[in-house]
């Protein structure tokens, strides 16, 4: 499967949708953090992921 993440393009959408005044969300106005902690967050969701090995079959 895919990921949908493309490293060289810049997630706009996500960065205008950002909650201005969210208490729980960390503001980020500087374009490089914004991309920065996304790459990040995708990151970890990618370690986060539980994958199962890939088993042979005999026959």
């Amino acid at each position: 499967m895919k990921s949908q993440y493309n490293p060289h393009k810049f997630p706009l959408w996500a960065y205008l949708k950002q909650p201005v005044f969210s208490p729980h969300y960390k503001l980020r106005l500087n374009p490089g953090r914004f991309w920065h902690s996304q790459r990040l967050r995708h990151l970890e969701s990618c370690w986060a992921k539980v994958y199962k090995p890939e088993e042979h079959y005999n026959s």
